[in-house]
């Protein structure tokens, strides 16, 4: 998640709408510390956070991602599904609760060859796809092979993840990672429910939007000194047993949105670890309907984060992941992100997060007091800027996260 919270404070000082996929993060650069050696896998790991930084537990990360990730098994099927299967297989004419896909692929250069380990890592563990680069392809060739596979793994969401004006160097190895999430809420908001109200700018200024809301009253929630949260929980797809809930933590003030940010970055375990969220009777549920895009040049803030050696010039730490046929190994120059999401009264209409690297040569957190709901005078209203994650439960591996500034800018 510190990765996460820096482009989040980045974004806060600028009051832009921001959303970004914290576990797509993850899952490359597990790639690359798994393909890399020396002092290069040590900054990875150590970036990555793992508790011990040992190779045993930069394993167990990469299969609790993989896990977590699995698509959802089809309605009325118990059937188990894997890394590297269909994530968009035919459902039913109403469309599936949920989708949720995970994939990964990588494009490398003819003049080397991925080393037989990593190639079985990447494969079997994150059902990666692994495509060759000829001599003869140009860079825009290339580019548009990448981008047509982003637009196919998120449904035609995102269809651009690397910039249209590349490094004029071909570039000799991509390692690619897609995620895809699209949820219905557990209980929905209702439609013929929705309102137009005044949306409070952090600038002074207002807007008007509309509003979800819905006859339940009872709400996973806590008010804290300066915030408060609350807790919407998605569909359950057949026989899965994962949890996915979206988190909203609303500050106090109209403002107090880069002070949050900020709180939550000095502390990431707010996000990760038990929130103490209770069942309480709210008196108004009021949440914006939204939908926009982020995109940013990664690589510029990991460098700032002092993760710089997988970009070094000289580097010849990723002689675990491929082989030269030339005796130059490749390095890192540039990261790519980018993330969409949508959200109205079913939930989750689509969001995805992809992150690509070009080379040159049921249980649950929430803890329940054991009494009947309390009733209070308790409301949440987001009539201001607020910050949102999508996190799964058993995992506690947050999918993605983000804050809205301004609910109408797309």
């Amino acid at each position: 998640m510190l990765m996460a919270n820096r482009v989040l404070l980045e974004a806060a000082s600028k009051h832009s709408n921001v959303v970004v996929s914290p576990l797509s993060f993850k899952a490359l650069l597990g790639f690359l510390a798994l393909g890399s050696t020396g002092s290069t896998r040590q900054q990875l790991i150590q970036f990555l956070g793992t508790r011990s930084g040992s190779a045993d537990d930069l394993s167990f990360l990469c299969k609790k991602i993989a896990s977590a990730t699995a698509p959802f098994p089809e309605p009325h099927s118990a059937a188990a599904t894997f890394p590297g299967q269909s994530c968009f297989s035919p459902f039913s004419s109403e469309g599936p609760p949920a989708a949720l896909c995970f994939s990964n692929a990588v494009w490398l250069h003819e003049d080397f060859s991925f080393k037989s380990s990593f190639e079985s890592i990447i494969k079997h563990v994150f059902g990666a796809e692994s495509r060759v680069v000829n001599h003869g392809e140009q860079v825009q060739e290339i580019l548009e092979q990448i981008n047509s596979w982003a637009a196919s793994v998120s449904n035609g969401l995102i269809t651009e993840i690397i910039p249209q004006n590349p490094p004029s160097m071909k570039p000799v190895l991509v390692l690619a990672s897609a995620l895809y999430f699209k949820g219905k809420w557990a209980k929905k908001f209702d439609t013929f429910s929705t309102q137009y109200k005044n949306f409070y700018l952090i600038n002074g200024g207002t807007t008007r939007i509309p509003f979800m809301t819905r006859q339940k009253k009872v709400h996973l929630f806590r008010q804290l000194d300066d915030f408060k949260v609350v807790a919407l929980a998605y569909q359950n797809v057949g026989s899965d047993n994962r949890e996915f809930f979206m988190y909203i933590f609303l500050p106090n003030n109209n403002n107090g949105l880069p002070n949050l940010i900020q709180k939550l970055n000095e502390n990431p375990a707010l996000l990760t670890e038990n929130l103490l969220l209770q069942e309480v009777e709210l008196s108004e549920l009021l949440v914006p309907k939204f939908k926009f895009s982020f995109d940013f040049e990664a690589s510029r803030t990991m460098k700032k984060m002092e993760l710089t050696l997988p970009f070094n010039m000289s580097n010849q730490d990723f002689n675990d992941m491929v082989v030269s046929h030339n005796g130059y190994g490749p390095r890192l120059s540039k990261m790519f992100h980018k993330a969409c999401i949508e959200v109205d009264e079913e939930g989750v209409a689509e969001v995805g997060g992809f992150t690509a690297f070009p080379a040159t040569n049921k249980t649950c957190s929430f803890q329940f007091t054991g009494f009947p709901p309390q009733h209070a005078t308790a409301s949440f209203v987001a009539d201001h800027p607020f910050f949102f994650m999508i996190k799964e439960e058993s995992s506690k591996l947050v999918f993605f996260s983000g804050a809205v500034f301004d609910p109408v800018v797309s």
